[in-house]
């Protein structure tokens, strides 16, 4: 009898060992997952999309003649591969939408900020 007990108790102990360890793993692995960013709401009626519309608001308001253009020290914004430095290293966000505002001049118009915003918010993909 006592060679019985002792099988049970093994097992129980065995059971609840792997049912803590499989919750460790289970709660480690939830920590480690990467959210997937939600849409931004605001997008939803806005067509942002590289080739779309954000190329045409950068070369209108940004890779004009004397201000990012090809040559120009602070960023050449005529392709998407150039500009792509500037959207890795946040120097597009902070510039566009932080307290340093670009254009200088402000936008033409006050929904091509809009698009761009939607744009970056959502990946700024090659799209």
């Amino acid at each position: 009898m006592k060679k019985t007990n002792v099988i049970y108790s093994a097992a129980i102990l065995l059971v609840t060992s792997c049912v803590l360890a499989l919750t460790q793993v289970s709660c480690a692995y939830n920590e480690l997952e990467v959210p997937k960013k939600p849409p931004v709401a605001y997008c939803d009626s806005i067509d942002a999309t590289y080739s779309g519309k954000v190329q045409g608001i950068i070369a209108s308001e940004c890779a004009y003649s004397g201000c990012h253009e090809a040559g120009f020290g602070n960023g050449d914004f005529t392709t998407y591969n150039n500009l792509s430095t500037k959207l890795n290293n946040g120097t597009f966000n902070s510039r566009v939408f932080g307290s340093e505002t670009m254009p200088p001049s402000g936008f033409s118009n006050p929904e091509n900020k809009n698009i761009l915003k939607c744009w970056y918010d959502n990946g700024a993909l090659n799209n």
